[in-house]
């Protein structure tokens, strides 16, 4: 057990801790380390205040309290003791460092970027800096712009230089084409947690046209991708909600051709909802006409039917009636299926009474009707179909069912299905 300033120290090593020489002198490799770093300028003192600090992380990462596995509380406190040390005059001795200084950073603002401190100083020299210092600061940055972006600390940098009115529109778009041109790697940012909100702030601080086109025309590459994941579909919103038309027709003709694969997707089937909403684009009804071709297939799939209810809740008469006459003839199929029946009570619901009819006569004609009543799924669908089928078709419908209590009032389903016609006829 070593002592040292009243403190016991459960490990021998520690009390070099106490020794500021050896810290700072005695390891030859962090000598070497400290030349061209910006750090050889330091005196023993700061040496040693610096090689305190960075042990500090090692020692809490290690479990230097229990080394052979025994529970020894007074080990425990004894650590702690240490550690606490090391923290207080540590952390007292390093801020007194000029690591923080940029001056003495210079040809080093990648690692400044990604300190807390340096990234603030960074920032700050940025808005503040003359077009010599600005033009340093991007030619040490401008290899790291991927890494930054998806740095905790080093993304504000990125930000900033492209908010700074300090940073000119060729040298942001310089900074752009960047990023841009690694296709790899700009997939791989906008599928970031942090990086996708760096792009989308990036996105939004482009103003010249050519550029805006040209990030359309290298985004269409990995639109797919990007609309398959949770992040990287925040990107293709943003780019639909910032481009102009042109450029947004790019990005929404990758998504149409695409679109059933995509529709199939668990975040797919969320982000191509919000394209849905670009009517006004020429690629929109390419895609609305793929959505209806496939409209079987992806009704009874567990998330593309989220994608055919959407659809058909945007209430565009036009496009459920086309819905509705591909989807003819499988209306009982569909009805007794756990995800289509679903898409066929949402088309009850927002359709027109002459669409309503026509799924409704189709319902009533066939054989399988009183199966469907009594069907987990499908009594759901007929329920809909009462509530919302007008004059002497409704009361048909109610006449059928009621006229067949018998059959039906022996299943839990039935007697739903029931109650709703006897709730029709009374209306």
């Amino acid at each position: 057990m070593a002592k040292n300033d009243g403190i016991d120290l459960p490990f021998p090593f520690m009390q070099d801790l106490q020794n500021p020489t050896f810290v700072g002198t005695s390891v030859p490799s962090y000598s070497r380390n400290l030349q061209g770093s910006g750090f050889g300028c330091l005196n023993y003192g700061q040496r040693s205040a610096y090689g305190v600090q960075s042990l500090l992380p090692r020692m809490e990462a290690l479990n230097l309290s229990n080394p052979y596995g025994f529970n020894d509380y007074d080990t425990d406190l004894m650590y702690e003791a240490a550690l606490h040390h090391i923290r207080v005059n540590g952390a007292a001795d390093y801020a007194t460092l000029p690591h923080h200084n940029l001056e003495t950073h210079s040809g080093h603002s990648v690692s400044v970027a990604k300190d807390p401190r340096g990234s603030r100083l960074l920032q700050k020299k940025i808005n503040e800096g003359t077009p010599q210092e600005i033009c340093k600061i991007l030619k040490e940055l401008k290899y790291h712009l991927h890494e930054l972006i998806n740095h905790p600390f080093g993304h504000f940098v990125i930000q900033k230089l492209f908010q700074s009115s300090n940073i000119s529109v060729a040298q942001k778009n310089a900074l752009v084409y960047l990023i841009i041109v690694d296709l790899q790697k700009l997939k791989n940012v906008c599928m970031d947690d942090q990086g996708n909100r760096v792009i989308q702030q990036i996105l939004a601080n482009v103003k010249e046209p050519s550029m805006i086109h040209k990030i359309a025309v290298i985004m269409r590459s990995i639109t797919l991708a990007l609309m398959k994941n949770f992040n990287g579909g925040y990107v293709i919103q943003q780019c639909l909600k910032l481009f102009p038309p042109v450029c947004q027709n790019i990005i929404l003709d990758v998504v149409a051709k695409n679109c059933v694969d995509i529709a199939k997707d668990k975040c797919g089937c969320c982000s191509i909802q919000k394209c849905i909403e670009y009517d006004e684009l020429p690629a929109f009804m390419q895609l609305v006409n793929k959505l209806i071709f496939n409209a079987v297939d992806l009704a009874e799939d567990s998330y593309g039917n989220y994608v055919m209810q959407f659809l058909v809740k945007r209430k565009k008469m036009e496009v459920n009636s086309m819905l509705i006459s591909r989807l003819r003839y499988r209306y009982i199929r569909l009805s007794k299926n756990k995800y289509a029946s679903n898409v066929v009570e949402e088309l009850l619901r927002y359709s027109g009474a002459d669409n309503v009819a026509v799924i409704a006569r189709e319902l009533m004609k066939s054989p399988e009707f009183l199966n469907l009543v009594q069907h987990p799924y499908g009594n759901y669908v007929v329920q809909r179909a009462v509530k919302y089928t007008e004059g002497p078709l409704h009361e048909r419908l109610c006449s059928i069912i009621l006229s067949n209590e018998k059959k039906v009032s022996s299943c839990l389903y039935g007697k739903m299905v029931l109650q709703c016609a006897r709730a029709g006829c009374n209306q």
